[in-house]
């Protein structure tokens, strides 16, 4: 196994900087009536405010990945860009490491995102970062419509480039949604982290709780919250699985087996580092020929991928030839 450090956000994301409020404000002009003057004269905007982030987030898919047309349902999950490019990124460099340290890039590569959401937030900023191909899957229609929609707004988005697919089975995670022959060089995931409502609930209010706090120390308005509101949204397939996130990565993982043939590197975020010894078991018993951890921080939050692959060294090596085609 091997164990990846990464401090602060990659060395690739566009996000290492503080946000540039003037720049973005001429991407998304509505975002400026959320852009306030912190005490120390910075600008920056009220992070406990839905509405702000939503159009925070996108103004960066605007202004940095050129996604002129985005927008997340009410009730839906808002991701936050920058951990989400740095997912994206940590992908890049795992393929490297296959291909001479050299990141493949164009539409022969093609991933496979598990649990699109209604932003379809990995298969745009993969697609305008490194000209990937994506399939994104999801268990609920109106998050798979929603993403669709987005795709179709956006004329920049080379058609077929990224398409969406409904899964109508839920305890299914990768039959259906990988075609009889489809080859993946990755896929990719962001589980529902929480085992019930109850769990999800506290989450949110800790997380609400903590951003009103920082509003409060910069002198900005403090939103008001309803007792289940999350800022960052969220519905009940986003959040919550039976028995949480490592019940879900087990099943991905024994279900990942039945896909050697087709998958690269099979990749899914882990949100709790207390998860990853069974994790590791798991892919242990599951007899993959390699797995990696993968770290990422943004902020004060920690996070980590977990890469597993089937493939041998030198199936790895004829899989990555297709890439300089």
């Amino acid at each position: 196994m091997k164990n990846e450090k990464n401090k602060g956000l990659h060395p690739r994301s566009l996000h290492n900087e503080k946000y540039d409020f003037n720049v973005l404000i001429k991407s998304t002009p509505e975002l400026e009536k959320f852009v306030t003057t912190k005490q120390n004269g910075e600008l920056s905007i009220n992070f406990s405010k839905p509405e702000a982030i939503n159009l925070l987030n996108k103004s960066l898919l605007h202004h940095y990945y050129g996604v002129e047309k985005w927008n997340v349902p009410k009730g839906h999950l808002c991701p936050p860009v920058p951990g989400r490019a740095d997912y994206i990124h940590l992908i890049a460099d795992l393929l490297s490491s296959t291909n001479n340290e050299e990141i493949p890039t164009g539409e022969s590569v093609k991933g496979l995102d598990i649990g699109v959401g209604a932003s379809c937030i990995y298969p745009l900023i993969g697609n305008r970062t490194y000209g990937w191909k994506f399939v994104g899957s999801d268990i609920d229609s109106d998050s798979v419509n929603s993403s669709k929609s987005i795709v179709k707004a956006n004329k920049n988005i080379k058609m077929g480039a990224i398409k969406l697919r409904f899964q109508p089975e839920k305890s299914n995670i990768f039959d259906n949604m990988v075609q009889s022959g489809e080859k993946f060089d990755f896929t990719m995931c962001n589980p529902p982290f929480h085992a019930s409502e109850e769990e999800a609930e506290l989450a949110a209010q800790t997380k609400v709780k903590n951003l009103e706090r920082s509003a409060k120390k910069n002198g900005q308005e403090i939103a008001q919250h309803n007792k289940n509101q999350n800022t960052f949204g969220g519905n009940h397939n986003e959040l919550i699985f039976p028995g949480g996130e490592v019940e879900f990565i087990k099943s991905m993982i024994q279900q990942s087996a039945h896909k050697k043939p087709n998958v690269l590197w099979f990749t899914v975020l882990v949100s709790k580092a207390s998860n990853l010894d069974t994790i590791y078991g798991l892919l242990k018993d599951s007899q993959v020929e390699e797995y990696r951890t993968l770290n990422m921080q943004h902020g004060n939050k920690e996070s980590r991928i977990v890469a597993w692959t089937f493939q041998n060294d030198a199936q790895k090596e004829t899989w990555s030839k297709k890439w300089s085609k």
